[in-house]
């Protein structure tokens, strides 16, 4: 079946030579664990979207065990810039020997700026961060991201170990836009 597509003013885009290939499977560089579909116009990629995974972690993960009801990513890519989206719920959440800060690891392809690119918006529960009531995403590294949490009149924090208590589940939602090489 023939689809249509628009630009914003409503004129129709030329999508001659538009195909969709068969999935591949593959990550940029080896980070993080993608299935994508790529769609080309003319021979060049205009998009690519996939599935990823993220996992929950500390900084030290210690005796960390994490089991999920949910365990899902998925992103698009146009040019270099790419939106990640993730669902992470977990059954079974505890920790003893665990330290540091609380990551997300396993985006599905490196940041070409990791040091402090903010931005993400999360949607949590299990989190017990007394007086902050918003946490936001933050890429640390070309491949995972930490929880940063705000407050009225408080300087931000990062959500540590202490934050997410053993025993608790957690859930968490999010999305994260950043560029790649």
């Amino acid at each position: 079946m023939a689809q249509t597509f628009n630009n914003p003013d409503g004129t129709a885009i030329n999508t001659s030579g538009l195909m969709v290939p068969s999935t591949v499977t593959g990550g940029n560089k080896g980070v993080g664990t993608i299935n994508a579909t790529q769609i080309y116009q003319n021979g060049t990629a205009l998009m690519t979207v996939g599935t990823w995974t993220p996992a929950i972690t500390f900084s030290t993960p210690g005796n960390l065990n994490v089991v999920y009801s949910l365990q899902e990513g998925n992103h698009v890519q146009i040019g270099s810039l790419l939106t990640a989206t993730f669902g992470l719920s977990t059954t079974t959440f505890t920790h003893s020997t665990a330290a540091g800060n609380l990551q997300i690891t396993g985006l599905p392809f490196p940041n070409v700026n990791p040091t402090g690119t903010r931005g993400g918006a999360l949607t949590w529960s299990g989190i017990t961060k007394a007086g902050y009531t918003q946490i936001a995403l933050t890429i640390t590294s070309s491949s995972l991201m930490q929880l940063t949490a705000s407050g009225s009149g408080l300087s931000t924090s990062n959500v540590g170990t202490a934050d997410a208590p053993s025993g608790g589940n957690l859930d968490l939602r999010g999305t994260v836009s950043y560029f790649i090489a």
